[in-house]
């Protein structure tokens, strides 16, 4: 369950991606907040919102979760798989 701001960033961010594609633009979007702030779940659902929408209908899309953190990889992985039921069976590690 998302906390209110939570939710109000995603949405913010996928209406941002979302124009973009539309207007066939080139946008850059930054989420910087602190620990514990919830940037996993809010990236996440922004993911979700992707793959359900019509930016992601009939797509084949792939995303890159990027980290140099072994374990914050594993913990990332596990709070997606938690939050997003879109991808809870396509999910990767690569390692080195």
């Amino acid at each position: 369950m998302l906390l209110p701001y939570q939710r109000k960033i995603s949405d913010f961010i996928f209406d941002s991606v979302s124009g973009a594609f539309n207007l066939n633009e080139k946008r850059c979007n930054i989420l910087s907040a602190v620990t514990g702030a919830g940037k996993t779940v809010i990236l996440t659902r922004i993911i979700d919102l992707i793959i359900n929408s019509h930016l992601g209908k009939n797509k084949e899309i792939c995303f890159f979760w990027v980290s140099n953190d072994p374990h914050l990889n594993k913990q990332s992985k596990d709070k997606i798989k938690l939050h997003c039921n879109t991808l809870e069976n396509n999910l990767v590690i690569l390692d080195n």
